[in-house]
């Protein structure tokens, strides 16, 4: 091992001879000789591009690694038209999942609203469509109308014992006017053909109309199940009233709804007053007292009662159910 000396003995050694208190040391080779001690320098000396190096090795420990943390998000707000229980179980999610379930939330707001304004354009314009429609077929039906009146009060007259007597009496102008005859008639057949198409398309449009309105004012009638039944029903039930099957095919939808609401009213009626079968014999009883009537009669009575007051369906059906138990 050399006799080299250590950077913190050179140090001990520079501080030791400034105080005055170290010997001197003995002499030695040349070629032996320690290298030179750093030179111990302020700090005011470090050059310029070394100037940050002793700074970022002194920063505190806290600084490091802060910028690697991500910022806490704040949590969110559900929206207002969700239910209290959506809001709740929304408030529990963490923040992130908040964002998730907002952005997909807003997409499909957005979606079912561009959905909503395609559904609203067709259905305007759909709307405009059938009221061309409408417009010509009424057009269509009163020039045919015309037409036939005018054809009517032409060849009216012309009956086959004129025809017959013309061709003998002039056969050339005989044939010039069932000429004409036949071509306005072709022509008039033509425009009321045109007349006919138009308005089955309006009764249908009305018949659509009508299944519409029945929807909300007697749902029964169109139910997908039991819809064609009851609609049955009500036509055997109009039949018996006097109704004829073209006026039952006329009837708009308020009349059917008010039709409905009457069979149904009937027949609670008939159910209220049919004879019922009499009860079987109850148990005899002990002799200790008359019970009182059992709850279900006092119900039933109580129905009753109501229903001769007002004479409803809805108190009709009221005794019916408390009769049944």
């Amino acid at each position: 091992m050399t006799d080299t000396l250590s950077i913190d003995a050179a140090v001990d050694a520079v501080m030791a001879s400034e105080s005055g208190t170290a010997s001197d040391p003995a002499p030695v080779d040349a070629a032996s000789a320690p290298e030179a001690a750093p030179e111990i320098v302020d700090g005011n000396d470090i050059p310029d591009d070394q100037a940050g190096t002793d700074e970022a090795a002194n920063k505190p420990a806290e600084d490091a690694g802060g910028a690697d943390e991500a910022p806490v998000q704040p949590a969110a707000e559900a929206p207002n038209h969700w239910s209290a229980e959506g809001k709740a179980a929304f408030a529990a999610l963490p923040p992130e999942t908040q964002a998730v379930i907002l952005a997909e939330a807003q997409s499909t707001e957005k979606v079912t609203a561009k959905k909503l304004e395609e559904t609203a354009a067709e259905r305007k314009a759909a709307k405009q469509e059938r009221e061309k429609f409408s417009q010509g077929a009424q057009r269509v039906i009163a020039a045919a109308e015309k037409a036939e009146q005018t054809f009517a009060g032409r060849w009216d007259k012309w009956t086959p014992e004129v025809w017959s007597a013309l061709a003998q009496q002039d056969a050339t102008q005989y044939t010039a006017l069932k000429a004409q005859f036949d071509a306005e008639q072709a022509a008039n057949q033509q425009i009321q053909s045109a007349r006919k198409e138009a308005e089955e398309h309006q009764h249908a449009d009305w018949l659509k109309e009508q299944r519409e309105a029945l929807s909300t004012l007697a749902p029964a009638l169109v139910d997908p199940v039991k819809g064609e039944q009851n609609r049955r029903e009500l036509s055997s039930y109009l039949i018996q009233q006097g109704a004829t099957p073209e006026g039952i095919e006329a009837a708009d939808a308020v009349s059917l709804s008010i039709a409905h609401k009457a069979m149904m009213y009937d027949a609670g009626i008939a159910k209220l007053t049919k004879p019922t079968q009499p009860a079987p014999p109850k148990a005899a009883l002990k002799p200790s007292g008359t019970p009182a009537d059992s709850s279900q009669q006092r119900t039933e009575g109580r129905a009753r009662e109501r229903f001769e007051r007002t004479g409803s369906i809805d108190d009709a059906v009221d005794v019916l159910l408390a009769r049944k138990g």
